[in-house]
């Protein structure tokens, strides 16, 4: 799998969108590209948990600080969790569509 760390954050929502709008609309691409596609959504959310591993390391790291995460903060972050958790189940559905066209492509071929 590529490596998600070197790309930009609107890359990866430029590349998302992208991928949200072929598995709505997926007429007229060949298996190949809608795996392509599938890539996409799946290195974004290899990124996405690579985040989450980056919060759960700071939450680990700042527990003997408790003035590091006063009520703004731990509101903040909580927004960002809920986010990021918005952002898995969008993946989730992105990549459950382009398998589901790349299946039925490869059976029609089959067929």
């Amino acid at each position: 799998m590529e490596k998600t760390q070197n790309r930009t954050y609107g890359e990866f929502g430029t590349r998302l969108f992208d991928a949200y709008h072929v598995s709505k609309n997926p007429e007229g691409l060949t298996a190949g590209q809608l795996n392509g596609h599938l890539e996409v959504a799946r290195e974004t959310n290899y990124g996405l948990f690579a985040n989450i591993n980056s919060l759960g390391q700071i939450l680990m790291h700042t527990r003997s600080n408790r003035d590091a995460w006063d009520e703004a903060t731990l509101f903040d972050f909580g927004s960002l969790l809920a986010s990021l958790g918005g952002v898995g189940c969008l993946i989730d559905g992105i990549t459950e569509d382009l398998q589901h066209h790349i299946n039925t492509l490869n059976a029609n071929k089959e067929a």
